[in-house]
């Protein structure tokens, strides 16, 4: 590899001057003379340098590695002689090279020349790049400068859109523009003009700011917009006010005009509330006079023209005391008519109305023409859903357009009073403790389900409303009690074993009150069915003592509890709220089947009572004085004349017990009983006699089966 040098100041290295001038002049041009003779050659003699012999230690060190060197020295070699051809082979070597380079002297200095031409080139391109390399960096100056002036430019831009956006703003809600204040005093009040106001609202809000107060656009602007605010305030009264006062008009669908048409224009109500209270007070106050006004009228002729369809259910005569003889007379027809559901639900059943609580309610002129009568529990239902609809109506509106203010009192007052006192006067006179009891239940349902809506303002009406029926429903059932207990048996009927009307009474006024009470649950209505049961029992046994057996007398009180219990039951009503007469049957059952066995086997059953715990208690039972005759006078007694008396007590049973399930449960109980006297008697005569003493004795078994067989050919 040949590098970049010049003749003149590059020679080769290591290569002795005289070499070195040779190869000068082998480079020369060819038209250049050299002087070949004028150099000196006696340098190329290498004998003639100078050895260091300070080095000659780690010269034969060098040595001993060569492999040539070694290679003599082991072969042994003349060094001398080794040397010198060494020295031949190296001069010859050397003359070769020069010759070599003499050969190459024309490219040589060809390529020399290209070097230099290549010189000169690559100085050019050193000097462009420095020109480009000194433009680089000015240019990258005026780059950064102009990125710092961008930068500054930038800033400035954010700073001035900032503050433009900011008085942007500023201009745009304290400016009062043409447009909007031509809307204002000149448009109609429609959809759009809510949204005029809602403008203008934001403007005066913007405008009385507190640190708004101290601009000067805001203190200049500020009486503009007061005269705008001054327009809207007595454009939107008089709207409202011209509203109101179209809800006077005949026949006017209030709810539709509410919800259709004020209810899109709540917002002018709240402007008008925002920015003159005592003009939006005016247009409540006149709206509620006005809506006071109408539902009145309203309810006044509603109801009066329900009263008109009333028809009474009962009297004060319709008591469960009073005698059906008391009752005939000059108006027996017409009371017949009016007097069919006193103490019962009916059918269909009157209860049913608590399940249609929400059905419409009865539109007047349609029940006129059709000439309808209805009882009150039925006009208070649909008095009470008019009512409960309007209000509900009117409270949803008036807390969307007015806010959350109480109304109740002021609008629909007077309603409320004229409904109340209604019901007031009707359940004075009403005698109908049924139909109190339906309304007390209609009013309850309502005011729970207006609990769960959360309508509050209805609260006190039904509180007032129970309050007044509460006391009406104590003091009809007190009557009704009352009858039972002064009642005259006397006069109450003749002799029957079957259930008294009385009975029948007080078992359907029982279970329409006990059902009307189910999933209700009022202690009061318990109390009074308790009472009326309690009077009932009372009469009961006063009219039994009209009987002149005993045993007639228990067969009467059995049938008529029984009848009580019968008609509770096919009302599926809960057995536990009857206790107390389920009770006193049961007593007078169990007292009935032993006055039936002692009519036929009085001396068995009391030599059994008498003799059985003696019986038991003895060790030895045969040691006991039994009295042999007795009990063989009993023995015969009795198997002469079983049959027959199982046959008697079956006919004695169907000819007293009206109800075929009640006679078949006292027949078991009877003939159970009499098979555990008799199972006793047997008992006794085995332990105490031998079996075979008594011929004429029948065995229990036989006794059953019987009493099996009798049962059967009963069922």
């Amino acid at each position: 590899h040949i590098g970049r040098f010049t003749p003149a100041r590059a020679p080769l290295v290591g290569t002795p001057p005289s070499a070195a001038l040779l190869l000068l002049a082998m480079a020369a041009p060819p038209d250049q003379v050299v002087d070949v003779d004028a150099m000196n050659f006696d340098d190329l003699d290498i004998t003639t340098e100078d050895v260091n012999f300070d080095e000659i230690d780690s010269l034969m060190c060098k040595f001993q590695e060569d492999e040539r060197v070694r290679d003599a020295l082991e072969q042994g070699l003349d060094m001398r002689e080794y040397t010198r051809k060494i020295e031949h082979d190296l001069a010859h070597a050397e003359h070769l090279s020069v010759n070599d380079y003499m050969e190459q002297a024309g490219d040589l200095a060809a390529l020399h020349h290209q070097i230099n031409s290549c010189d000169h080139i690559l100085a050019t391109m050193e000097s462009l790049l420095s020109g480009f390399q000194s433009d680089l960096g000015n240019i990258s100056d005026e780059i950064r400068y102009l990125q710092e002036q961008s930068s500054e430019m930038s800033v400035k831009l954010k700073n001035r859109k900032a503050v433009a956006d900011q008085l942007g703003g500023f201009l745009r809600e304290v400016s009062v523009s043409r447009s909007l204040t031509a809307k204002i005093c000149d448009a109609e009040v429609n959809d759009a003009y809510s949204e005029y106001l809602m403008e203008l609202h934001k403007k005066l809000t913007f405008v009385k700011r507190e640190e708004n107060a101290s601009v000067k656009a805001c203190t200049t602007v500020a009486p503009e917009l007061e005269k705008l605010r001054a327009k809207a305030v007595s454009k939107i009264r008089d709207y409202l006010l011209q509203e109101i006062h179209a809800l006077r008009k005949p026949n006017t669908n209030i709810q539709i005009l509410q919800h259709n048409k004020l209810i899109k224009y709540k917002y002018l109500n709240r402007f008008l509330y925002k920015y003159a209270k005592d003009a939006a007070i005016e247009v409540r106050t006149v709206y509620q006079d006005t809506l006071a006004r109408i539902y009145f009228a309203y309810c006044k002729e509603y109801v009066g023209g329900l009263m008109k369809l009333h028809t009474e259910i009962g009297s004060k005569n319709d008591l469960l005391g009073v005698e059906e003889s008391a009752l005939k007379g000059f108006f027996s027809s017409r009371y017949a008519k009016t007097r069919t559901n006193v103490f019962s639900l009916g059918d269909p059943s009157r209860a049913a109305i608590l399940d249609e609580l929400d059905s419409p309610y009865i539109v007047l002129h349609e029940a006129q023409q059709q000439k309808a009568a209805y009882s009150y529990e039925v006009l208070f239902r649909s008095m009470n859903q008019y009512f409960k609809d309007a209000v509900t109506s009117e409270y949803m509106f008036n807390q969307d357009f007015f806010g959350k203010i109480d109304m109740f009192p002021t609008i629909f007052g007077k309603c409320a009073h004229l409904f109340l006192e209604n019901v007031s006067g009707v359940m004075a006179n009403s005698f109908d403790v049924i139909g109190i009891l339906i309304v007390i239940r209609i009013a309850h349902k309502s005011y729970e389900a207006l609990k769960e809506r959360g309508i509050a303002c209805l609260y006190t009406h039904y509180e007032q409303l129970l309050s007044a029926l509460w006391p009406r429903f104590d003091l009809v059932a007190h009557l009704h009690a009352d009858s039972l207990r002064s009642a005259d048996a006397d006069r109450l009927g003749s002799e029957e074993l079957r259930p008294h009307y009385i009975t029948r009474r007080v078992a359907e006024l029982s279970a329409a009150l006990l059902s009307l009470n189910e999933g209700f649950n009022h202690p009061r209505v318990t109390k009074a069915v308790a009472t009326i049961h309690a009077k009932h029992e009372s009469l009961l046994l006063n009219l039994a003592r009209k009987h002149r057996t005993p045993n007639g007398r228990l067969v009467f009180l059995i049938n008529n509890y029984d009848h009580v219990l019968s008609v509770c039951d096919g009302r599926n009503i809960d057995a536990s709220q009857l206790q107390a007469v389920k009770q006193a049957m049961d007593n007078r059952v169990g007292a009935f089947v032993d006055l039936e066995l002692d009519k036929y086997y009085k001396r068995l059953i009391a030599f059994v009572k008498e003799t059985a715990p003696a019986v038991s208690a003895a060790a030895e039972p045969e040691s006991l004085r039994v009295d042999q005759g007795v009990v063989d006078s009993l023995v015969k007694e009795f198997s002469s004349s079983w049959k027959e008396v199982i046959e008697n007590i079956n006919k004695d049973v169907l000819a007293f017990f009206s109800n075929f399930l009640t006679g078949s449960h006292i027949l078991q109980q009877t003939l159970t009983q009499l098979v555990l006297h008799y199972t006793r008697f047997e008992e006794i005569v085995r332990k105490c006699f031998r079996a075979s003493t008594f011929k004429e004795f029948v065995p229990t078994a036989r006794v059953t089966y019987q009493i099996k067989k009798s049962s059967m050919c009963f069922s």
